[in-house]
């Protein structure tokens, strides 16, 4: 029987690499002992836009999904080790991967009063199946034939095929539950007046940004410690650093390598850096010239110099070079090595760019952060061997749209990851699911469909080994970067900061060092 002991296993290879780093997170001064939790006061995070709407089915941005986490709670949570854990579902099991049975945890309400079960569920999960707009049911729900109240705690899920990586699912951002009584009051206004089960309650909403209370019925019992949370929206980086600096903000999240390196000078922070789930990487159009021919792929990998452009995107800081969709921080898999990818070769790039009469096209990538810097790294790289890159800087939803449309010929982006290998990939490589960088190859194919279906985590890490292999064959994609995520903290006032491989602080398990423990 499939159980969620398959899916605590998959974390097994971060946990190790937690212990290797000598504890819950590597920090700017070693791993910090926080001490216990104390109940009481408030923090402040700061957050890089104000959400359009604080909805499941409109969570994109890492931000979104910060916001989100205080307020909703999904079935299937991500602890600090990358292991799927229970939060609103108690176990998940299946006989065959294809039914599921999902056990909900009993005497849980919404912060409304609605209790918290089986139909509560399958309203959630019908408006998401329904949703047209929401891009991550669109692209993963179509997997569901059905799903049926067994009893008020428990919910079958039928799969229209078998589905090892469907706990995960269980973890995605429409699984975060809403309030049937608020769905039916609010609509799809639900965004302005979010009413879940998480551990605040959301009090003010204006141009600063915003406040919750804490949810004095929440299910686990002693959090929040916290008596509020608020986030300020602050757009500008380093305008939140300077924030943190004089403090008006306690947590600063979603931060980067020049921020990190600040902060390790700076007693008064406190550097939290984990193993992520995503990478960054350079997709090549192979339905379309150039990039329909193997060897223009291959000579745009061997004129690559990976390591070089990591250097250069993370300068004075630690990174990880991948060779596929799977950085360390990614259960089953780790950060797997290619065997096949193509050696960084700029003399026999040149002779391919010779053999296929030339390679020209246009880069496309964001206008933000360090990815213009990347694009014209890249751009300089492949012009030693003869190769023609034109720039296109655009915003990050024209990005979205165009690769959904697939009309860049190639694109430098990012991908924030899931936790499990399957949902890294099969709808980036797999043929039946018409992303720009699928090179309809059935071998892939083969591998992406056996590491869905295959519940076993040591098999499931084989296959991935060959997948990650045949991608350097192929060379759908050129992987490069496996990110990190990290916050910067108040060392004086936070605790708890330390977030799972997805990058997001959990705000039930935030405290403040300074308070009074007085609710």
């Amino acid at each position: 029987m499939v159980s969620k002991r398959v899916a605590l296993l998959a974390g097994t290879a971060v946990l190790a690499l937690a212990a290797a780093c000598g504890g819950p997170a590597a920090t700017s001064s070693g791993t910090v002992d926080e001490g216990a939790p104390v109940a009481g006061g408030r923090l402040t995070l700061s957050i890089a836009n104000d959400p359009s709407a604080v909805d499941p089915l409109a969570l994109v941005t890492p931000t979104d999904r910060q916001m989100a986490a205080a307020v909703y709670e999904p079935l299937v949570e991500l602890n600090q080790d990358g292991q799927l854990v229970p939060a609103l579902a108690l176990s998940w099991d299946s006989p065959d991967a294809k039914t599921w049975t999902v056990r909900l945890r009993p005497a849980v309400k919404f912060s409304d009063g609605t209790p918290f079960n089986a139909d509560a569920v399958i309203a959630n999960f019908d408006r998401a199946r329904a949703s047209k707009t929401c891009s991550a049911c669109l692209a993963s729900l179509g997997v569901i034939a059905a799903t049926t109240r067994t009893d008020d705690l428990t919910v079958q899920f039928d799969l229209k095929a078998p589905l090892a990586s469907f706990p995960a699912y269980l973890n995605d951002t429409y699984s975060n539950m809403v309030s049937p009584a608020a769905l039916a009051q609010y609509g799809n206004d639900i965004g302005k007046h979010p009413v879940g089960t998480g551990p605040f309650v959301m009090v003010r909403r204006d141009a600063q940004g915003f406040s919750f209370d804490r949810n004095p019925t929440y299910w686990d019992a002693g959090k929040p410690y916290l008596n509020g949370l608020d986030m300020r929206i602050i757009p500008d980086q380093q305008g939140a650093f300077a924030a943190l600096q004089a403090g008006d903000v306690d947590v600063l999240t979603n931060t980067n390598d020049t921020l990190n390196s600040q902060a390790a000078t700076d007693p008064r922070m406190r550097v939290i850096q984990v193993p992520g789930l995503g990478t960054n990487s350079i997709s090549l159009n192979n339905s379309t010239a150039p990039f329909n021919d193997l060897r223009a792929r291959q000579a745009v990998a061997m004129a690559t110099d990976r390591d070089t452009l990591l250097r250069l995107s993370h300068p004075g800081a630690t990174s990880e070079r991948v060779d596929g969709p799977w950085p360390s921080g990614m259960p089953v898999t780790g950060a797997a090595e290619s065997t096949q990818f193509p050696p960084y070769d700029v003399e026999r790039a040149k002779q391919l760019v010779s053999e296929v009469g030339g390679i020209s096209f246009t880069l496309e990538t964001y206008n933000v952060g360090s990815f213009p810097q990347q694009a014209q790294a890249l751009q300089s790289m492949w012009g030693q061997a003869g190769i023609k890159a034109e720039i296109q800087l655009a915003d990050a939803v024209t990005v979205v749209a165009d690769a959904t449309a697939q009309r860049p010929q190639a694109l430098l982006s990012t991908w924030s990851g899931r936790p499990d290998p399957d949902l890294n990939a099969y709808r980036y490589l797999h043929s039946n699911v018409g992303s720009p960088a699928v090179p309809n190859d059935p071998e892939l194919d083969q591998l992406l469909d056996q590491g869905r279906t295959t519940v076993d985590p040591a098999a499931r890490k084989e296959i991935y080994q060959k997948l990650v292999d045949r991608i350097g064959q192929v060379v759908p994609i050129v992987y490069f970067d496996g990110l990190k995520k990290s916050v910067i903290v108040n060392s004086d006032t936070v605790g708890g900061g330390t977030p799972p491989p997805d990058g997001n602080v959990r705000p039930a398990g935030l405290w403040n060092r300074s308070a009074s423990g007085a609710r």
